[in-house]
């Protein structure tokens, strides 16, 4: 005898399942199938495959990737925290193109809140409350499936995630729709900080958020593959892009915070060793020229990463993007989005 077992996002239609089958095996066979129904009817991004992939090479063996994961982190924490000599520095763990599993477990182990993305199409996979599967429902079988909250975990709300990738004109609407997005750390225009506070706006209107903060990135070694607003040194402030739209948030924008300027330092920078970095020494004399046009407005900086955490902190940072030397390397990812 053969039992009917239906699934409510009405994907899977109806499998015959042997009655002789224990609820484990019932369970596997529905998962296979909702597996290769879910290729068929919701293809992912190659961000969020990419994702799914390592969450199951991470469940192979959890204990052991959550004590790596809590090392790592313990480790950078303690650099940071020794770099500032006292000062308030955020570190913002960097988990693009690692599961959910990872955020999680950093999350319940130490704390820790604020999290990066650079993949608009992954950060929404990531933030999203409760997995688009349900419930799984049967006559004869189960009443619910209560285990399908463990297999897709869910993340906390009060996680604060930053969007650390490069921005797009067309993902301004999307980013600004995410209630508990804290920060955008590379608007590199006006238009896009326009777009981003309208969308702020249409979602205040529904749910209460707070205000968006943002960063303006700045390509301060001007290297044409990065984004980011070109401010020469001899050109005045008040009459850069930089300025204008810095200008605008502070004035014009209920729904957007500015919280300082962004770069990303050059390669050849980041590895120098002569104690210092030019890109970051540019962004603080930046960051003081903007301030002092503003009225004196207090700006942050959020410059260094996995190379360059360290120095960036003793120039100046309070904001650090860390990704590899907690995570472990990511598997090299081509065109993210169209």
């Amino acid at each position: 005898m053969n039992i009917a077992v239906t699934c409510s996002n009405g994907l899977l239609g109806q499998s015959k399942i042997p009655r002789e089958h224990t609820v484990s095996q019932t369970f596997s066979m529905f998962l296979n199938r909702l597996a290769a129904t879910t290729r068929t009817h919701r293809p992912y991004s190659s961000a969020t495959r990419m994702a799914l992939q390592a969450e199951t090479k991470t469940a192979d063996n959890p204990d052991e990737r959550a004590r790596d994961l809590l090392n790592c982190f313990n480790n950078i924490n303690q650099q940071v925290h020794q770099a500032a000599s006292g000062r308030e520095v955020r570190l913002v763990a960097v988990s693009k193109l690692k599961p959910a599993s990872d955020i999680l477990t950093l999350y319940r182990t130490t704390g820790h809140l604020h999290f990066g993305e650079n993949y608009v199409s992954e950060l929404q996979e990531k933030v999203k409350a409760v997995s688009q599967i349900a419930s799984f429902n049967r006559y004869n079988l189960l009443t619910s499936l209560s285990l399908l909250p463990f297999i897709y975990p869910q993340l906390p709300g009060d996680i604060k995630w930053h969007f650390i990738g490069a921005l797009q004109s067309n993902k301004c609407k999307i980013l600004g729709a995410i209630p508990n997005l804290f920060a955008v750390e590379t608007v590199d225009s006006l238009h896009k900080a326009q777009l981003l506070e309208k969308s702020r706006s249409a979602l205040a209107s529904s749910v209460q958020v707070n205000p968006l903060e943002v960063y303006l990135q700045v390509n301060t070694s001007e290297e044409a593959s990065k984004a980011g607003f070109i401010s020469p040194s001899n050109e005045p402030i008040l009459s850069s892009n930089l300025h204008s739209t810095a200008k605008y948030i502070k004035e014009e924008c209920r729904w957007l915070k500015l919280a300082g300027l962004m770069t990303i330092g050059s390669i050849g920078q980041s590895k120098s060793d002569q104690g210092t970095n030019k890109d970051f020494e540019r962004l603080v004399q930046l960051r003081d020229q903007l301030s002092e046009s503003l009225g004196g407005l207090e700006l942050g900086l959020s410059m260094g990463m996995s190379a360059d955490f360290a120095l960036a902190i003793k120039m100046g940072s309070d904001n650090v993007r860390v990704g590899s030397s907690i995570f472990g390397e990511r598997p090299p990812f081509k065109k993210p989005e169209t």
